[in-house]
């Protein structure tokens, strides 16, 4: 009864460990209807940020981040200014002994003219 109890309280102090559930806040997703008009577009472009979950239960690295994903996507094109038409995805890999959680964060970029 010990080691059930015992092996229960070490589960779940390992659960206890997963860093957080993530968000979808991005703190610069917004442009006005002026910018978008005075605009010209580069392309499309994403940026993904993940975390990997060693036994499933074990995280690693920093949790995932939609500002991070975001700032990834809009340093990928030279020259971008913001984003529009974007879109916020949250995406789970399983895989044999692990998985990766990670946010994908998709949009046209765009720069002023």
């Amino acid at each position: 009864m010990k080691k059930r109890i015992a092996g229960l309280a070490g589960a779940m102090l390992l659960a206890g460990c997963q860093s957080g559930v993530p968000g979808s806040f991005s703190a610069h997703s917004y442009a006005t209807p002026t910018q978008w008009e005075n605009s010209e577009a580069l392309g499309s472009v994403s940026g993904a940020s993940c975390q990997r979950y060693w036994i499933y239960l074990l995280p690693a690295g920093e949790p995932p981040s939609t500002q991070t994903a975001f700032e990834r996507a809009l340093g990928s094109k030279a020259g971008a200014e913001f984003l529009a038409n974007m879109s916020v995805e949250s995406r789970l890999d399983v895989r044999l002994g692990y998985m990766d959680e990670c946010i994908l964060v998709e949009g046209e970029a765009r720069r002023g003219k």
